[in-house]
């Protein structure tokens, strides 16, 4: 509603700026052809139409009321010409009236002296042409009003799929595939007994997880170091679970950890890389996390894990897994991000996911 308070604002300003330089118009022309003084031919202006300025305010409210769209055309036109024959009429009477009311029937006579027509054929003239001016007014109302509506419509939508979008990623990311915690708990139960000191330390885990992830439950994007925080949490939880079994090797670009990275974005994307790295195979999993700069504009992602076969469906798999990243990444950035999956080495599966840093982290960036 601010952007529509400047426009108003704006019309304001330009329409007093348009009747000024039509009274200034209007001077000279008077000034030329009746040959007066130009002080005079401006006083003269400034009275004839300073009437339908005031007129002007009240016609908008008229515009305001009726609504080109709720009535059909012709009563909509009929119902301004009969407004326009009014507002003609009260624009000659505040003109003459006061002009009469201080000489009387000697205006005519001072009419008729300073043009070669009739007093009445003049009064008729300018009649017909605050007829015009009526229209003219309506004609450049209407097509602020419709501009208006016109903005606030397109505000409205802007508005929508703001809080569509925002609505949506947060359903994708409530999305996400919890069985870990499931495992978890039971990995918890079998240490209980076993290994009550790491038992402890996988629950103070999860506790840490999950109270990350109601600190973040409504973040969109949030700083890269407060994603990896909650991924560690994740990542050496399933080391518990795994021991030796689970290698994490991390290369992280220092200068990007402030920047702006989708909440809850690598935790799947790790996860994945466990159910079909550890689970797939007896031996030992690797797996690698690469965020870097690209260039000045973009943030390069890269998560490989090793596996013991082509896992050719694994972009395929039931449930939300890769498709759920998509459709955040999607709704996030549109179409500007990449999203690739590369797995023809018999031996590694490879995600790289490819980002904009958002524009004031850039000019940031560039400031310093």
């Amino acid at each position: 509603m601010s952007l529509l308070k400047k426009f108003n604002k704006k019309f304001a300003f330009y329409t007093a700026l348009i009747w000024l330089f039509w009274i200034i118009f209007y001077a000279f022309l008077f000034s030329f052809n009746v040959n007066v003084d130009f002080i005079l031919a401006l006083f003269i202006s400034f009275y004839t139409y300073v009437p339908y300025i005031l007129l002007s305010i009240l016609i908008w409210l008229i515009c305001k009321k009726i609504a080109f769209s709720r009535f059909p055309i012709l009563i909509f036109i009929s119902i301004h010409f009969i407004l326009s024959l009014l507002f003609s009429v009260i624009w000659l009477v505040m003109i003459y009236g006061f002009w009469f009311l201080a000489e009387g029937k000697q205006i005519f006579s001072t009419l008729e002296q300073n043009n070669s027509y009739s007093a009445t054929s003049i009064i008729g003239w300018q009649y017909i042409f605050g007829i015009l001016i009526y229209f003219i007014i309506i004609g450049v109302y209407y097509t602020i009003i419709y501009y208006q509506q016109f903005k606030e419509k397109a505000l409205k939508e802007a508005e929508m799929k703001l809080l569509t979008r925002d609505a949506e990623l947060k359903a994708l990311k409530m999305q996400i595939n919890p069985h870990f915690l499931f495992n978890s708990l039971n990995s918890i139960n079998a240490l209980v007994t076993k290994n009550p000191k790491l038992a402890r330390r996988m629950i103070e885990l999860l506790s840490d997880l999950f109270r990350i992830s109601l600190d973040i439950k409504d973040k969109i994007l949030l700083p890269l170091k407060d994603e990896l925080e909650f991924a560690h949490k994740f990542l050496e939880i399933e080391r518990i679970r795994f021991s030796d079994r689970l290698k994490i090797m991390e290369e992280i670009d220092p200068s990007l950890l402030n920047k702006k990275f989708p909440a809850l974005l690598l935790q799947p994307l790790l996860e994945n890389c466990i159910k079909h790295g550890i689970t797939k195979k007896r031996g030992t999993c690797s797996i690698s996390l690469k965020i870097k700069k690209e260039n000045s504009k973009r943030i390069s992602c890269i998560i490989s894990n090793t596996i013991n076969k082509p896992i050719t469906a694994f972009g395929q798999q039931k449930g939300n897994g890769l498709d759920n990243i998509k459709q955040r990444l999607q709704l996030l950035y549109n179409d500007n991000y990449i999203f690739s999956t590369d797995n023809t080495d018999t031996s590694e599966f490879i995600v790289k996911i490819s980002l904009p840093i958002h524009k004031h982290e850039e000019n940031k960036d560039n400031n310093n």
